[in-house]
């Protein structure tokens, strides 16, 4: 097994769109204020192999509403071989074509504390699992609100440290056996 533990690197790869607006990339919270708003993030180099068993993974995020909130939504990944950057186009973020895996993420978060989501390990195995998937690409966690949750969370341009995580769990899949040729060795 492998473990990756990724973070979200720059100031475009963390966003927030709200139901028919244009995506936020630069502030320093993000919030999910509506049903049907988004939250996505963008993680660089993720260097699993095309095909790999995801055994766990896990979204975090760091609150920062004002207390203890109600987070309800459903997470998602952009079903794409290479998820682009994000960008301030309407649509840009709920248009992306999403897994049919999902996980409901219904919980409270804690004010000024780290929050994981349930596992998610199901969502990425669907896109190490597509065809043109390669280690090393770009994949986009989305979370969309089933519900005016007001969760707030930190970004990338509050502080870097402070941007969505994304660990997971793997175990490469060994190559494929190479048959032996055997040769028969006749009397002369």
């Amino acid at each position: 097994m492998t473990v990756l533990n990724l973070q979200v690197a720059a100031s475009a790869d963390d966003a927030m769109e709200m139901w028919a607006g244009s995506p936020t990339l630069t502030d320093a919270t993000i919030a999910l204020s509506g049903a049907d708003d988004f939250w996505g993030f963008r993680f660089l180099n993720v260097t699993i192999p095309q095909g790999a068993t995801i055994n766990t993974a896990v979204l975090s995020v760091y609150n920062f509403s004002s207390g203890d909130v109600t987070m309800r939504g459903i997470i998602y990944a952009n079903d794409v071989d290479d998820a682009a950057v994000f960008t301030t186009t309407g649509g840009n973020i709920e248009g992306r074509a999403l897994t049919t895996a999902n996980v409901v993420w219904s919980a409270t978060f804690a004010f000024q504390n780290w929050n994981n989501s349930p596992g998610i390990a199901s969502v990425i195995q669907e896109i190490v699992d597509r065809g043109g998937w390669a280690s090393g690409n770009a994949l986009v966690i989305l979370v969309k609100s089933t519900t005016g949750a007001d969760a707030a969370i930190r970004t990338y341009d509050n502080l870097a440290t402070r941007g969505a995580k994304l660990d997971i769990d793997y175990t490469a899949g060994s190559a494929p056996a190479v048959p032996i040729l055997r040769r028969r060795i006749e009397n002369y």
